[in-house]
Order: structure tokens, then C-alpha cells, then sequence
């Protein structure tokens, strides 16, 4: 591969050389391997259309995640960001311990992989933002919030030259990759001076609504202002805000099901009911999976050593991924 040095600039195909355009200039290079046909149906290539569907996957979740953070990213991403988010969650895909290769899903993965991604590589969070904060994710009905400590600008943040003020933003948002579904909503402060002594605690609280399961995304964002004549402006287009994934957690559908002889239900409603199993229970489980010591598995993997400890185990509906 290589780049186009030329007065004249085209895209397209001459002979087997394509021409085309990229983020870094006019690219051309050699058309090689083996045709889209061969590919779809060769057995050879059974590994290339596995990585190929999950690498879809991947492509589509971010898609999905793009549409949900849509508000914030315009001014709080770089324009490579697509790229750099898809293979992170090609690297939660490749996570799922639970389906085979080429049907591994966001979903079945570790989402919190995704904890800490920037979004704007030219300007990360930690180093622009160094405020003391806490994140949390209750749930539905309790919402998610970011709390910030008092502190004072001078020390807490990094700004570019030329601003003058600085705005916090935040988001939540329930997204349901199997279903191709997403609920967000945003919080953001005022226009704070850069200038300040100490400025006082406040929250960003989100209202989680969501009557499914889904993958909880709490981020936060930074934008730098400039004041003029009473007028905020962006600072550089944006080129120095930054925000990132600060918390990523799970929302499951809440079970409630009598578990029959030999159990005892202990809790119930939002959450996961802990349930202790004992021996000859006689349980129907082909719709739930238990989460044992490591790492969840399927009803019809248990061992009958689980029976017999009468370990306590969190039970999941299979459709709501892994914790």
C-alpha cells in the first residue's frame, strides 16, 4: 500500500490498482486474495467468515453506541473514534466464554472492557479532569449520578490556552445490543469560570428507564469555553474536550420463581435473588444459568458437586448476558 503523490487525484480502479481516499490522502493499492464468492463458501475460509461476522458485530455495536452518545460526541470525540471503540468491543466479543466462534456477542462478553475508553485520543479525561469524583449505577428507579468534591480549578484541571470556562456533561444510557435498542439521557452543568477559588460539590444524575436488560454506559465529558463579551464559545472546535467511559454495569430483568423442594428463595425483586441449593431439588432450569465462583455456566453444565455443597449462586435469565 501505498500513498498517491500526484497533481492529479482520483479514486477508483486502474487494471488491479485501486485508488482511494483516507483520513491520511489518496491511498493505492494491489487487488489481491481470493474472491467475496470463495470466501462465502470455500470450508477453507470457515475461520475468515467467523472472524468475519464477529468483526460485523463488533462494527454494528458501534454503531448503536455512536447513535446513543450522538448529543455528546460531536464535540467530545476525535474522527477516528469508530475505529478505536470497535476494536475494543471486538475485544468483548472475543470474551464470551459462552457460544462458539463466530457467534460470540457483545452481549455474552466482559462490558467492562469498555470501562476507561476514551473517546477523544487527543485528550484523555484523567489528565484534563483531576477532580475527585464518584461514579455509580443503582438501576432502574435509582437511577446512575456522577458526584464531584469541591475543588479548585486551578489544580483539578488542565485547560488549553485561550479558555476561560469549562462545562461538565454527562450521560447514561441502557443499550440492549442483542435487540438493537438504546435509552439515554444527559446532565450538564453550568458554564463554570476557570478562574474560581473552590468551586462547591454538585451531581450529574441520570433517570434509568428501562424495562429490559441491557448494558449500562455512564460517561463524562469536559468542554473547554471562551467568553466574549457574555458569549461562551468553543474553544478550537472542540479539539481539547475530552470524555470517557467511567462505569459500565448491567441491568437484568428481576426474577421472581419459587425454586421448589429444598430451596429458599432469599431476596427478591431489582437484583439478583441469591438462592441455596441443596440436594434432590428438582428444579426445571433450562431457562436460567447460575453464576458459580469464577465465572457463570449454563443449568445443563452444572455438576452435581454444586447439588450436594448447597452453595449459595446467583441465578440469571440466560438471555441477560454475564455480569
Amino acid at each position: 500500500m501505498g500513498k498517491l503523490d500526484s497533481i492529479i487525484k482520483f479514486t477508483g480502479s486502474v487494471g488491479d490498482l485501486s485508488f482511494y481516499k483516507t483520513q491520511d490522502g489518496y491511498i493505492v493499492r494491489r487487488k489481491y486474495g481470493p474472491s467475496a464468492h470463495r470466501i462465502k463458501t470455500d470450508p477453507a475460509y470457515a475461520r475468515t467468515r467467523e472472524n468475519n461476522a464477529e468483526f460485523a458485530r463488533a462494527g454494528k455495536a458501534t454503531g448503536l453506541m455512536r447513535s446513543a452518545f450522538a448529543s455528546l460526541l460531536t464535540t467530545m470525540s476525535d474522527n477516528r473514534v469508530s475505529g478505536r471503540l470497535t476494536a475494543q468491543l471486538l475485544k468483548v466479543i472475543k470474551s464470551d466464554a459462552r457460544n462458539a466462534r463466530g457467534e460470540r456477542k457483545v452481549m455474552d462478553g466482559d462490558t467492562s472492557l469498555l470501562e476507561g475508553f476514551e473517546f477523544n485520543i487527543h485528550s484523555n479525561l484523567s489528565k484534563s479532569l483531576r477532580a475527585e469524583f464518584t461514579a455509580s449505577i443503582d438501576g432502574p428507579g435509582r437511577g446512575a449520578s456522577i458526584n464531584l468534591r469541591e475543588f479548585n480549578p486551578s489544580k483539578a484541571i488542565l485547560p488549553p490556552q485561550g479558555a476561560t470556562h469549562f462545562r461538565l456533561s454527562s450521560a447514561a444510557a441502557v443499550i440492549d445490543f442483542d435487540q438493537n435498542t438504546w435509552h439515554m439521557n444527559t446532565s450538564t452543568s453550568d458554564a463554570l469560570p476557570l478562574d474560581a477559588a473552590l468551586l462547591p460539590a454538585f451531581h450529574l444524575n441520570h433517570n434509568l428507564e428501562s424495562t429490559g436488560s441491557g448494558v449500562v454506559f455512564l460517561v463524562l465529558g469536559i468542554e473547554f469555553l471562551q467568553a466574549v463579551n457574555g458569549t461562551f464559545y468553543p474553544l478550537q472546535n472542540g479539539a481539547h474536550n475530552a470524555m470517557a467511559i467511567v462505569k459500565v454495569d448491567w441491568i437484568r430483568v428481576p426474577i421472581r420463581k419459587t425454586f421448589g423442594r429444598g430451596s429458599d428463595l432469599l431476596s427478591s425483586g431489582f437484583g439478583l435473588p441469591a438462592v441455596a441449593l441443596s440436594e434432590g431439588m428438582g428444579l426445571e432450569l433450562r431457562d436460567y444459568m447460575f453464576e458459580l465462583p469464577g465465572s457463570p455456566v449454563l443449568a445443563n453444565d452444572l455438576e452435581e458437586e454444586h447439588y450436594r455443597r448447597g452453595q449459595f449462586l446467583n441465578v440469571i435469565p440466560v438471555v441477560s448476558g454475564p455480569p
